[in-house]
């Protein structure tokens, strides 16, 4: 039975991304083993494939000295910062990432959510929450919240700037509670870190779980298509706004252009996602 070695910092951080990854393997009968390269030490085998997320020096100096397999990367941030991770890329074989536009040399493979975790809002219970934010605190996004005036903002950096933003901001959310939050929501706002990058992981997370309207980055219409992303994206404050007011207040609109956004989503789980590089290794992960 052909392995993967999968890198990813899944001991580090409950959050990390490699858990969906390590869920969707196991999934795929794929025999597997985990290193967490920020506290173990490279595991002594000797894999079909080493898969890497993000990546980092550590991951590339094993990359760089491995031979007996192929190595790929699924790589989720823009180019840029952290240029030092950057320049293990080199050594993996095959690059994948979510990011439009994108990196020359890399495949454009955006997921994001696993329906297994991000279960949608049943209908039973009223939704307590009228908009919910989700994310760090760059500039850009902080420009939205004022406009907006979110009911609760969850995520790193709100409280150490007064000036960004003055509403209720908390610690930020992960899995399950961050799901639970999503499901007691009638409009989630997902606003990118950059305006000119997309997709990140919330996109898809949030989409999956309630109504979503996102900002227009590179790759919403990609996933959405054009109609449905000209009736739940935005490009500024107060179009977000006319949005949010218009959505609130019309619950069957809603109701039927998130049925929409889940059937466009459907296709970028992370199963579908390993599904995807397995058969680019022309690997056949079922036994």
């Amino acid at each position: 039975m052909k392995t993967v070695l999968l890198a990813t910092p899944y001991l580090s951080q409950h959050f990390d991304a490699g858990h969906y990854f390590m869920s969707a393997l196991s999934r795929l009968r794929v025999a597997l083993v985990l290193w967490d390269y920020r506290r173990e030490p490279c595991p002594t085998v000797k894999p079909d494939v080493l898969l890497a997320l993000k990546g980092s020096p550590e991951v590339s100096r094993v990359a760089e000295r491995t031979f007996w397999g192929e190595r790929v990367c699924y790589w989720p941030d823009k180019l840029g910062r952290d240029p030092t991770t950057e320049e293990g890329l080199k050594h993996f074989d095959r690059l994948y990432t979510c990011l439009r536009p994108t990196p020359e040399g890399m495949t454009w493979l955006p997921s994001g959510w696993d329906p297994v975790v991000h279960t949608p809002w049943d209908g039973k219970q009223e939704q307590k929450n009228d908009r919910v934010v989700i994310g760090t605190a760059p500039e850009r996004k902080a420009g939205f919240l004022r406009v907006l005036q979110p009911r609760l903002t969850f995520g790193n950096g709100w409280w150490d700037d007064p000036t960004l933003y003055q509403g209720h901001a908390y610690m930020p959310i992960y899995l399950h509670e961050m799901v639970a939050e999503l499901r007691n929501t009638r409009v989630a706002i997902n606003i990118h870190r950059d305006g000119d990058t997309g997709l990140n992981r919330r996109f898809f997370e949030m989409m999956a779980c309630t109504f979503t309207i996102t900002d227009l980055v590179p790759g919403v219409v990609e996933v959405l298509g054009a109609d449905l992303a000209a009736r739940v994206g935005f490009t500024d404050p107060h179009e977000a706004k006319n949005k949010l007011d218009f959505y609130l207040a019309h619950p069957e609109e809603r109701r039927d252009l998130w049925e929409a956004e889940r059937r466009a989503i459907a296709p970028y789980t992370y199963e579908k996602t390993v599904e995807r590089i397995l058969t680019d290794l022309q690997w056949d992960p079922l036994p």
